[in-house]
């Protein structure tokens, strides 16, 4: 893998690479991380089903942070979990073009997502992301509100909404709000009042335990 990894230096046109269902090695995956960073023209970069790992996701990781002309990730069913997730995150905080970010079925947990959230507070680019199957629990998804208060940019979060009830009802529509032809002033009211419910919903929790 290495080996072809520097074979696609010579490619200088690259826009999308694609590796999937494969076991690659974490030494491949430093050398492209690499790649990742210095290549100027790739768009679309799937490594979906590679059995990566948190070691594995780091440099790739860094490689995003580093490109400025990827549009879309595509990291879906590897092995991945918190160590891995909040080196992506850093990433999405420096990344100014990605547009989508595809992470289904790995082990993301609740501190990767408030990783995550805490990222889209400061990315101003991303407009789907993707969580489904992650072990992130309603407690996870909550840090969502806030990141989505003032995130005008995400119009796709894709979260098990049935799963978390009122939680997940609020998040959706606060997605929504910013698919919708508002001011900026008009989108930040109507997000407050939808986060002052989630809030209310928070202190009626700690209530019942």
């Amino acid at each position: 893998m290495v080996q072809i990894v520097n074979a696609l230096k010579g490619y200088a046109n690259l826009r999308q690479l694609r590796i999937s269902w494969e076991y690659v090695h974490t030494s491949a995956m430093e050398v492209l991380g690499t790649f990742i960073g210095e290549h100027k023209q790739i768009e679309c970069l799937i490594l979906r089903g590679n059995t990566i790992y948190d070691d594995d996701l780091i440099p790739i990781a860094q490689g995003i942070g580093k490109n400025m002309s990827l549009l879309i990730v595509d990291l879906k069913d590897n092995n991945f979990d918190t160590k891995g997730t909040i080196a992506l995150a850093d990433a999405l905080k420096v990344n100014k073009t990605l547009k989508r970010l595809d992470l289904h079925n790995n082990f993301i947990y609740n501190d990767g997502a408030k990783a995550l959230a805490k990222a889209l507070e400061v990315n101003k680019t991303l407009e789907s992301l993707t969580l489904t199957r992650n072990g992130v629990e309603e407690e996870g998804y909550r840090n969502f509100a806030s990141a989505l208060s003032t995130n005008s940019t995400l119009k796709e979060l894709g979260l098990h909404y049935f799963e978390f009830g009122r939680t997940g009802m609020v998040l959706q529509m606060m997605v929504k709000y910013n698919t919708m032809d508002v001011s900026e002033d008009e989108r930040k009211k109507m997000k407050e009042e939808v986060e002052s419910k989630i809030d209310a919903m928070s202190k009626d929790e700690l209530m019942r335990h």
